[in-house]
């Protein structure tokens, strides 16, 4: 019979509780901040792509060479940007920030 107490199942455990107080502690100190962060990241994103794209979504800007050159770039992300840009919003959706 193998004893349910040996060496590497109390790795496991150590490792497991280790893993728990990580997260909990991360989801206490640094989670608000890192969500703040990535919606000012996506705020400029949104700005840069409506500076530079901004005649896909009709507004009226003369494409500049530079669109052309950062077009390789943005391609992954201009399907997502468009539907964000376009979709309805409501006027209470920011309320809960």
């Amino acid at each position: 019979m193998k004893n349910p107490c040996n060496a590497e199942s109390v790795r496991n455990s150590i490792r497991k509780g280790w893993r728990s107080l990580k997260d909990f502690l991360y989801g206490f100190f640094l989670y608000g901040m890192v969500q703040e962060v990535e919606g000012r990241r996506r705020q400029r994103e949104s700005a840069f792509f409506l500076l530079v794209m901004g005649d896909l979504v009709g507004l009226p800007i003369f494409p500049c060479y530079y669109r052309f050159r950062l077009l390789p770039y943005c391609i992954a992300k201009l399907g997502p940007w468009k539907r964000n840009t376009l979709r309805p919003k409501d006027l209470f959706s920011n309320v809960s920030d």
